[in-house]
């Protein structure tokens, strides 16, 4: 009898080390997220990437491109450059990013020449996924460090075939946003249209049915461009303060070359004269430009530095607008504008066969989602009692596809100014991605202000032939203590 528990003791013992032993080793999710079952226990190892990224592969990489590079890359990041024939290049960094499934968030390091550097926040900004078992087709993470006291963003976008890495991109940003480096591992190419693969070589005869379902999917909605007039009444709308934001978009391969581009403008309107007496509604608004073609200009030049013909297209995917009253002032969410919506699903979807080969229509969503909501921040003052804080998002349905660059929130952000210089007041029809908030006035005083921010998010596509890359980069606007009742 003893003898038979100290059997089921070393035994249960045993058991034990082999699960501690398993859930030891580091598993790689990108070659394995399976789950293991053993001894009816559940062990789901976690997915991990680690992306050896390198310069654009567009232009030839020479020695003396790499040794521009390097001279670029170490001004930006503050580390002396290393020998050439180094392991440890600073054009090409190394970044390891782990997905915990208990929590579905990321955490990593990037190790940039012999800096190891961590991550002090990684966010997912699409492509989590709902199965927790396989790594998302597509996954777009900014990830933020700091370089000697420089703080910095990188954008991350991850194209996963099944469990293997496929593609990946890095663009890095500083504090004004501007690009200062770009990066890229493995091969992409331009998915133009948002449907899946023809099963036989008939490539034209795919992309010509296929183009009979873009407009489903793609669908321009010019009803929620709402004119300011509409919203504000008889009042008159007043631009209070308006700010645009250019950054620099600096060639990766160290020529010296820059675009100095403007990012996004973003205007803040109110009503004249400003009503102030109490529990009155005052309708603040804002409205936010970007300029994809000059974007768009300045990494098909890029991308022509050296290897003749090039294209590129920059598109918008997501659109935020804060507004943040110094005053107790309470939001009414309810009319606001635009109304909050949902992504509607295609009218078209499924598998459509023909002669020797098929094509399958994914179920993409249509239209463009934006959400609203408000709350209290004692950083803007005011009062707790009252949402002095307003915030709306909008956000394409499909980032990597067409839907990007032809969807309503493109269009209807796009700068259409007289010329492409984003000075003086734009003609009235050109109302960029109005939003409009009324707040209920709780205090009276003889002076309003506000501190306003607007964030685009663009997306663009860059390359000559059939291979591409994608980047991912965003532009900001604070415009801070805007007097809201006298035009600055």
């Amino acid at each position: 009898m003893k003898n038979t528990n100290k059997s089921k003791l070393l035994n249960g013992a045993i058991a034990i080390g082999i699960i501690v032993l398993l859930v030891s080793i580091p598993f790689v999710g990108t070659l394995n997220s399976t789950p293991l079952t053993l001894f009816s226990v559940s062990i789901t190892p976690r997915q991990e990437y680690r992306i050896q990224f390198d310069l654009p592969h567009i232009k030839p990489i020479t020695s003396a491109v790499r040794q521009k590079a390097e001279a670029h890359l170490s001004e930006v990041f503050g580390i002396p450059q290393p020998i050439l024939k180094s392991k440890n290049l600073l054009s090409k960094p190394l970044v390891v990013l782990k997905r915990s499934f208990a929590t579905n968030t990321y955490a990593g390091y990037i190790k940039i020449g012999s800096a190891t550097i961590p991550f002090s926040k990684v966010k997912a900004q699409f492509g989590n996924g709902d199965n927790e078992n396989e790594p998302p087709p597509k996954l777009l993470l900014t990830a933020y460090f700091t370089a000697n006291t420089t703080p910095f963003r990188a954008n991350i976008f991850i194209i996963n075939s099944g469990s293997v890495l496929q593609y990946a991109s890095m663009t890095v940003q500083g504090e004004e946003d501007d690009v200062l480096a770009m990066f890229t591992h493995g091969r992409a190419s331009y998915e133009k249209i948002p449907v899946g693969k023809a099963s036989s070589g008939k490539t034209s005869a795919f992309r010509g049915k296929a183009a009979l379902f873009q407009a489903a999917f793609c669908k321009v909605d010019t009803a929620t461009a709402k004119t300011k007039d509409g919203f504000f009444g008889n009042a008159k709308p007043t631009v209070r303060k308006s700010v645009v934001h250019s950054i620099f978009i600096i060639d990766p391969y160290g020529s010296g070359a820059y675009y100095y581009e403007p990012g996004n403008r973003t205007d803040v309107i109110a009503e004249d004269p400003f009503p102030m007496d109490a529990d009155i509604a005052q309708a603040i608004s804002l409205s936010t430009w970007g300029f994809q073609k000059q974007i768009a200009d300045a990494y098909k030049r890029i991308y022509e530095n050296g290897s003749g013909a090039a294209y590129a297209e920059a598109g918008i995917y997501k659109v935020t607008n804060r507004y943040a009253l110094h005053y107790a002032a309470d939001a009414l969410i309810g009319s606001a504008f635009p109304e909050p919506s949902r992504f509607i699903p295609p009218k078209i979807s499924g598998e459509f066969k023909f002669a020797g080969f098929s094509i399958f229509c994914s179920a993409y969503p249509d239209g463009v989602r934006k959400l609203w909501r408000s709350s209290y921040d004692p950083r803007y003052g005011g009062s707790s009692g009252y949402r002095n804080v307003a915030l709306c998002t909008a956000e394409a349905p499909a980032p990597w596809s067409a839907c990007v660059f032809k969807n309503e929130l493109n269009s209807l952000t796009r700068w259409e100014g007289v010329s492409d210089t984003p000075a003086g007041q734009p003609v009235t029809s050109h109302g960029g991605f109005f939003t409009s908030v009324e707040f209920i006035n709780k205090s009276v005083f003889s002076a309003y202000f506000g501190d306003f921010h607007s964030s685009i998010a663009y997306t663009v596509v860059a390359g000559n032939g059939a291979s591409c890359d994608w980047y991912y980069f965003t532009v900001e606007n604070l415009l801070s203590d805007v007097r809201l009742d006298e035009t600055q």
